[in-house]
């Protein structure tokens, strides 16, 4: 019971980090589960990206995602395949290793990034 207790808090704060702010010639913004299943539903031409680890993303994923891990660098070495003037939706497990993405994506010149507040977790627990 401790070890799950611990691994769940883990879990929590590994994933955690900083809300990107947008500027004016970039877009990041975090989007409520919601409105990220509105932005998947209006755009016709966009990258889904799920950034968590292959094992996580085997175990679940939003349809359509393709999987490009942030923590191998497997994101990064994508970036240069991918057209950064198609807008981006970006999702992980709670949201920290997406923010993590997001802020990429934008230093690296994408015009348009969308990020799922509270990550896959969130998606499931909506139903969605």
């Amino acid at each position: 019971m401790r070890l799950f207790f611990f691994a769940n808090i883990f879990m929590l704060f590994a994933c955690q980090g900083p809300v990107q702010e947008s500027n004016s010639s970039q877009k990041s913004s975090k989007l409520k589960v919601t409105e990220f299943k509105s932005e998947l539903n209006k755009l016709d031409d966009f990258y889904l990206i799920d950034v968590r680890t292959p094992r996580e993303f085997q175990a679940g994923a939003i349809e359509g995602a393709v999987n490009y891990n942030i923590s191998d660098g497997t994101l990064e070495e994508k970036l240069k395949d991918l057209d950064q003037n198609k807008p981006v939706l970006v999702y992980c497990a709670v949201g920290g290793r997406s923010a993590r993405a997001a802020k990429l994506l934008a230093e690296k010149g994408f015009q348009t990034v969308y990020d799922l507040k509270g990550g896959y977790n969130a998606w499931v627990a909506s139903g969605k």
